[in-house]
């Protein structure tokens, strides 16, 4: 799956990264573009605990403030905070969303959760003249979402239906700082 992702990640235009950075993911994608050394990559990985997004180390536990966690991503808050639709039918959503057939959509779906793994290789690199570029950077922007903003939503590449609801208020400029910060205190 991260193989996906930096190849994905790394042949955006440059309109691509600005559809993408409405999601919070300006700074990330930028990164892509430098050499990142291994041993620092494995440093971060090995104190980072993504369940409670902090770094631990021997003397306690480090976390990016609020306003770090908004500088880092270009967020500037809002008093128009993410909240959760109670219900949604998301097959259907999903299917118009990313403009596939509803059984398209259905197949993305494990019970409650969605499968990421299939909905990066659905999209990545999709030939289908049907599947638009924009219903691409969607998925992309889901899939970074679920993995880097909500890890702790995400097993084996399965992840909690809400994170697509979560994108979508994303797209319309909702502030996702309150709900991260959230998510995190829950973890």
């Amino acid at each position: 799956m991260k193989e996906i992702f930096v190849n994905w990640c790394g042949k955006l235009f440059k309109s691509d990264k600005k559809f993408i950075e409405r999601y919070g993911f300006k700074f990330f994608l930028s990164i892509w573009q430098f050499k990142i050394e291994p041993d620092f990559l494995d440093a971060c990985l090995e104190y980072w605990d993504p369940n409670l997004h902090v770094f631990k180390f021997r003397g306690g536990e480090f976390v990016p403030l609020v306003e770090e966690l908004q500088a880092i991503a270009g967020w500037s808050y809002s008093s128009n905070p993410i909240a959760l639709t109670p219900t949604l039918n998301y097959p259907q959503m999903f299917a118009f969303y990313f403009n596939i057939s509803f059984s398209e959509a259905s197949l993305l779906f494990d019970g409650d959760l969605v499968n990421l793994k299939s909905l990066a290789l659905k999209f990545y690199k999709s030939k289908e003249k049907s599947i638009s570029h924009d219903s691409k950077l969607r998925a992309l922007a889901l899939c970074l979402v679920a993995c880097f903003g909500f890890a702790s939503l995400v097993d084996s590449f399965l992840c909690d239906l809400r994170i697509f609801d979560v994108v979508m208020q994303m797209e319309e400029g909702r502030d996702p700082t309150p709900l991260i910060l959230a998510e995190t205190l829950m973890g």
